[in-house]
C-alpha cells in the first residue's frame, strides 16, 4: 500500500473541545515594539509576554475522552496552539534581527524550562499518561525548532551555544536537562493515527509541523536545516543514538534539498563559520568530518528502527559522505 498524500488527510476530525481563547495578543505587540525599538525595558516587556505564554500553555490539557479518537484529540490540541506559536515565532524572529540578541538569553532559556516544565510535570489521573502529553511535546519540540531556527539564520552564534550548552532546570524537581530533552516521539501520532488513518507516512508530526510551519511562512528547508544541526550537535557532544536529537523533519528531505544547507555546505566548501566552528568546538571541516565519521557509520545516522528517516541517510551521504 502507497503512502497516503499529506494533504489529503491533514484536515482534522472534528473535536468538541473548547480551549482557552487567545490572551497573549498586547503582551506581544509591547514586546515585539520594544524589542525593535530598543527600549529600555525590552527585556521585562519579553519576560511579561513570556510568562502569559506559558500560563496559556498550561491549560491545553486533554480531557477525557468522550467521542471520537484519541490520537484526533491529541491533534486538536496541537491546533489550538497554532496562533500561539506562531506568535512567539513572529518574536523571535524580531530578536533574531537585533544585533544583541543574546541579551535576551535569559528571558529565552526561562522561558524554555517553562515550556520543558508543563511537559515533564504534566499530571493525569487516568492511566497511559505519558500519551496524553504528546500534545505539549509536540509544541515544546515546535518551539524549540523557532527558536533556533531564526538565530542561526542570522549567525547569532553565542546565543545558540548558550541555548545548546545550557542545562535546563525544572522547577519543581531541580532536575536538569540537555536541549534534546525538547525533542520527543509522539506515538499518538506517528504510531496510532498512523495505524488507524493507513496512513503509510514517515512521520504524522513531521507532516503536521511542516504544515504549520508553511502557514507560518517561515522557509521549511531552514527548519529541516536547523533540525539536521541539532541532530548533529547532539551527537558531537556525546549523545547516544538512542538519547540523541532526531531530525524528523527530514523525512521530507531529498538530495537537492541537503545539498542547499549552507552550514555544512560552505564549511565543507573550505569557508567553515568562525561560529560554526565555536558552537561545534571543531577548528575545520576536516575535524568535524572525523569527530562525526565514527559516530555516524556505528549508529547508522541514529534514526529510529521503527521509522525510515530517508532524510538521514540524504543527509549524510550528500554533506559527508558517510
Amino acid at each position: 500500500m502507497s503512502a497516503v498524500p499529506a494533504e489529503a488527510y491533514l484536515k482534522r476530525e472534528a473535536v468538541d473541545e473548547a480551549l482557552d481563547p487567545r490572551q497573549t495578543e498586547s503582551k506581544l505587540s509591547l514586546a515585539i515594539d520594544a524589542v525593535s525599538n530598543n527600549k529600555s525595558h525590552a527585556a521585562d516587556s519579553v519576560q511579561s509576554y513570556f510568562d502569559v505564554l506559558v500560563r496559556v500553555l498550561n491549560s491545553f490539557h486533554v480531557v477525557q475522552p468522550r467521542e471520537g479518537a484519541f490520537d484526533a484529540r491529541i491533534l486538536a490540541t496541537v491546533d489550538a496552539s497554532k496562533g500561539f506559536v506562531n506568535e512567539y515565532r513572529k518574536l523571535v524572529a524580531v530578536m533574531a534581527k537585533v544585533e544583541d540578541a543574546d541579551v535576551y538569553s535569559p528571558q529565552v532559556i526561562s522561558f524554555l524550562e517553562g515550556v520543558l516544565d508543563l511537559k515533564k510535570n504534566y499530571q493525569i489521573e487516568e492511566t497511559a499518561a505519558y500519551l496524553w502529553r504528546d500534545a505539549l511535546s509536540f509544541i515544546g519540540r515546535e518551539l524549540f525548532l523557532a527558536t533556533m531556527t531564526p538565530l542561526l539564520a542570522n549567525a547569532h552564534w553565542t546565543f545558540v551555544r548558550t541555548l545548546l550548552r545550557h542545562q535546563y532546570k525544572m522547577a519543581k524537581s531541580q532536575q536538569t536537562f540537555g536541549y534534546t530533552a525538547f525533542d520527543g516521539f509522539q506515538r499518538s501520532l506517528d504510531v496510532f493515527r498512523n495505524r488507524r488513518l493507513k496512513l503509510q507516512r514517515l512521520s504524522v508530526a513531521a507532516d503536521v509541523l511542516k504544515e504549520r510551519v508553511a502557514e507560518s511562512q517561515v522557509d521549511f528547508e531552514n527548519v529541516m536545516q536547523t533540525d539536521f544541526f541539532l541532530h548533529i550537535n547532539s551527537l558531537l557532544n556525546g549523545n547516544s543514538p538512542m538519547n540523541a536529537w532526531y531530525a524528523r523533519t527530514l523525512g521530507h528531505a531529498d538530495e537537492q534539498v541537503v545539498c542547499g544547507f549552507d552550514l555544512f555546505v560552505s564549511a565543507r566548501a573550505g569557508k567553515m563559520n568562525d561560529g560554526l566552528s565555536h558552537v561545534f568546538d571543531v577548528a575545520d571541516w576536516a575535524q568535524l568530518d572525523e569527530k562525526l565519521g565514527a559516530t555516524l557509520r556505528q549508529s547508522s545516522c541514529g534514526a529510529p528502527s521503527n521509522i525510515d528517516y530517508a532524510g538521514y541517510i540524504a543527509a549524510n551521504n550528500t554533506i559527508f559522505d558517510h
